[in-house]
Order: C-alpha cells, then sequence, then structure tokens
C-alpha cells in the first residue's frame, strides 16, 4: 500500500480539522507521517502548467488529505485555516450541514479532482483567504452556490482560480463573489462548464477582477454572466473565448462595470432567452456606469417574448462595440442609450426583418430596426448575410464566401496581435469540447 496521504473515511468533523488549523506543531507531525516536503510553497498560478509540472504542485502542499470521503457531518465537511498550503485530492465531500469546504483566514489550499455535492449551503465556502486552487473537479446540487467567495474582515486580497472543472445543478449561482468594500478578489475561470445552476452561471459584485475563458456556459435559470457594481465599487472583466447560450436571462448582463485589457471578446453568445450582452437594464441600474469593450463576438437569435437585442446598452458611460456579427436576434441588433459606441460590425436580419436591399421601398425601415431605431448607420457596418457554415447545428463558423471575411477594422489591443485574420465575428471556435457547436 502506498504510504503518505490518509486513505480513510472521515467519519467526524472535529477529529479530522485536529491537522488542519493554523500552524501548530501537530501541524508539523502531520506534514511528516505524510512524507510530503514541508518547504515554502509555489503560487497557485502553476497549476496553469498542466499535468507536466503537476508533481512540482503537489510536492509543495505541507498537508495531504486525499481519497477521503468526507459526508454527512453536522456543521462543515472540513475547515481549513492559517496559510500552510493544504491539497485536497481524489475526495468526496457530500451531505454536509453547511459547507462542504470552508476555506478561511488566509487558507492557501488546491483542490484537485475532487467531487463536492449537495451540501446544506455552499459546495465551497472561502472567506479572507488567500490563495485557491480549484481544478478538474465538479461542485453540484449544493444548495446555494457552488463556490462563494467573500470577506469578513476587509483588506483581503484574494486569489482564486478554478480550472477545467464543471459547476451545475446548484440552487443559486454556480461562482458567487461578494468582497466587501476595502478588499479585492482575483478571479479567473477558464476552460470549465457551468450550467442548469438555479440562478447565474457566474456572479460577481464590488470590486472582482474577472478573467473567464475558454468556457461553456449554457442553460442557467438567469443571466450567463452577471456583474454588478457597489457604489465606486466596479467589478472589472475580460471575458473570452466562451460559448454562452440558453440562458434563461441575458447572456451577460453588467449592471455597473468595466472591461480590462481584453474585454468581452471572441465568444459565441446565442439563443439566450433575453438580449446576447446587457448593460444598465432597468431603472434602478440605469445611472450605474460601465465603461465596456465588446469586440469580435458574435452574437446570434437571442431573445424571445419580443424582448432581446444582440447588445443593449441601456446607461451612461463609454462603449466601443467593433467588429461583431449581429444576427437573428428578436428585436435589434444594436441598442445603445446615444445611438453611437459601434461600428464595423456585421449585422444582419435582427428584428424579425428580410435581407436588408437599398433597392426596396422599405430598406430604410429595415435598417432602423437593426439599430433599434436609431437613424444613422454604424461607420463601416455591412448589413449582409454572414453566411455561417451550419448555424442550424449551432456552428457559427464562416464559411469562405462570407462577406464578414477580411473586413475588420484593426484594433491596438495586444490580444489582438496573435489572430492572423481580419475577419469580422469571432476569430475562433470558443469554448470547451462539450455542447453546441465544434472545437
Amino acid at each position: 500500500m502506498k504510504k503518505g496521504p490518509v486513505q480513510n473515511i472521515v467519519l467526524a468533523f472535529f477529529t479530522t480539522l485536529a491537522f488542519l488549523l493554523c500552524g501548530c506543531s501537530t501541524m508539523e507531525q502531520f506534514c511528516q507521517r505524510t512524507g510530503t516536503l514541508s518547504d515554502a510553497s509555489i503560487e497557485i498560478s502553476a497549476i496553469h502548467r498542466g499535468l507536466e509540472g503537476e508533481d512540482d504542485v503537489l510536492s509543495s502542499r505541507q498537508i495531504i488529505v486525499e481519497a477521503n470521503e468526507i459526508f454527512q457531518n453536522n456543521r462543515g465537511g472540513l475547515r481549513v485555516r492559517g496559510s500552510t498550503p493544504v491539497l485536497i485530492k481524489n475526495c468526496r465531500v457530500y451531505g454536509n450541514g453547511r459547507s462542504g469546504l470552508r476555506l478561511e483566514r488566509h487558507a492557501d489550499v488546491l483542490i484537485l479532482y475532487s467531487r463536492i455535492y449537495e451540501n446544506k449551503t455552499s459546495g465551497i465556502d472561502v472567506v479572507d483567504a488567500k490563495r485557491i486552487g480549484i481544478r478538474r473537479s465538479e461542485l453540484f446540487r449544493n444548495l446555494t452556490a457552488g463556490i462563494r467567495i467573500r470577506d469578513e474582515i476587509g483588506a483581503i486580497l484574494t486569489k482564486v482560480q478554478l480550472i477545467d472543472s464543471r459547476m451545475f445543478l446548484n440552487g443559486q449561482a454556480g461562482l458567487f463573489v461578494s468582497p466587501n468594500p476595502g478588499s479585492k478578489v482575483v478571479v479567473d475561470v477558464s476552460g470549465c462548464e457551468i450550467f442548469q445552476n438555479r440562478k447565474s452561471a457566474v456572479r460577481i459584485e464590488g470590486s472582482t477582477i474577472l478573467t473567464a475563458r475558454r468556457n461553456t456556459i449554457f442553460s442557467n435559470g438567469s443571466a450567463g454572466l452577471f456583474a454588478i457594481s457597489h457604489d465606486d465599487f466596479f467589478p472589472v472583466i475580460d471575458v473570452f473565448e466562451n460559448k454562452i447560450y440558453f440562458n434563461s436571462r441575458a447572456g451577460i448582463l453588467i449592471q455597473g462595470g468595466v472591461t480590462g485589457s481584453i474585454g468581452i471578446s471572441n465568444n459565441w453568445i446565442y439563443n439566450n432567452y433575453e438580449s446576447g450582452i446587457v448593460c444598465g437594464i432597468g431603472d434602478e441600474y440605469h445611472t450605474k456606469y460601465s465603461s465596456l469593450g465588446i469586440y469580435h463576438n458574435t452574437i446570434v437569435a437571442n431573445g424571445s417574448d419580443f424582448e432581446g437585442a444582440g447588445i443593449r446598452i441601456d446607461n451612461n458611460g463609454t462603449m466601443d462595440i467593433q467588429n461583431n456579427i449581429i444576427a437573428y436576434n428578436l428585436r435589434a441588433a444594436i441598442m445603445t442609450y446615444h445611438c453611437r459606441d459601434a461600428s464595423h460590425n456585421l449585422l444582419f436580419a435582427n428584428g424579425q426583418t428580410p435581407d436588408y436591399r437599398p433597392s426596396r421601398d422599405y430598406s430604410f425601415l429595415i435598417r432602423r430596426l437593426q439599430y433599434g431605431g436609431c437613424p444613422a448607420k454604424g461607420s463601416g457596418d455591412i448589413l449582409a448575410d454572414p453566411l455561417f457554415l451550419d448555424p442550424d447545428r449551432y456552428d457559427f463558423t464562416l464559411s469562405d464566401r462570407s462577406p464578414a471575411k477580411g473586413m475588420a477594422s484593426r484594433l491596438e489591443i495586444p490580444y489582438f496581435a496573435g489572430f492572423r485574420n481580419r475577419d469580422l465575428g469571432c476569430l475562433l471556435v470558443p469554448g470547451v469540447n462539450s455542447h453546441g457547436g465544434n472545437r
């Protein structure tokens, strides 16, 4: 039998915690018994290196909890407190009276290949932690959020990476981030599937910095991604290379926020119940400030019941909407507060209109419906069929004959320097290889 990490089934919550409370001699003895290294830990960002560098990641963990079942405790399943690096690997954590895992007070925890489900509050509750890494794990059927990140003491910087994992069927959001004023949470969500949660897939508030890349976000009970500001604290988001579809509200809903160095870019956003991208909708959010860059997205067939544009902007702020393909959305392609901010986009058959042909007597009406009633056409815009490869099967790749080929404006954004073509719309097939389209 392999020596090292404990292999028993955990039945008693408090006896398990004896080894996991902050920096004591008992912890050091436990480290020796596991045979792991007790030197300083490496950065959580090392998990991006994948399996090739995984041995280095594991060897830096001073406490290892491996191949355990942690279940049916009256309160939480497992609590980790303090800065000693902890690895939780190949565990099942379920049916506990509160959260499955509570990671608090400068906790530094890496979670691998684990299933966390059917807990009475969150699957993972992160409170005033330092660094949390979650990779190739599943969080599902928890009564509230799959992961909830917050703080209680303030002035904390928490870094969280959620990589190649699945969050689904949770009672609220898949991921819910709500820092107090004065604190900051930096979240990286990459390569994940987030679906069928009762509310949003991802909800972030206040001074959260979110990077969401290469995720598949679908069939959630509210918006796919929801960002909201609090007073003068604005979330900063970069959302790129995702598939966002079949959500019960907008694909992306922003009630106050700003985009970072990449913006909302290179996404397929389609078949959401309301609009594809919404900013500032509703009277209480109308005055909230937002500053967004929306580039190279393919936004198709959003809206139902007389509600839903490709992009709808209802509040003040600065917007830059360029190089998108926006087609077949229910009410309009672009509805903006000032009838401006958009250029070099391809628009087609939005507002339930037929092909735009200048020779038609009512062509002016078709054109205005693309812009939600605004009278002027955006600079460099094209009103034509994008000629997707197979839209009936949700494949929005451009065919060779597409009028969107080579028509994009040049963006002085370093991220786009890596793409050779200058097509409108999404420059790659986004998301993880699962639902909706090909990859």
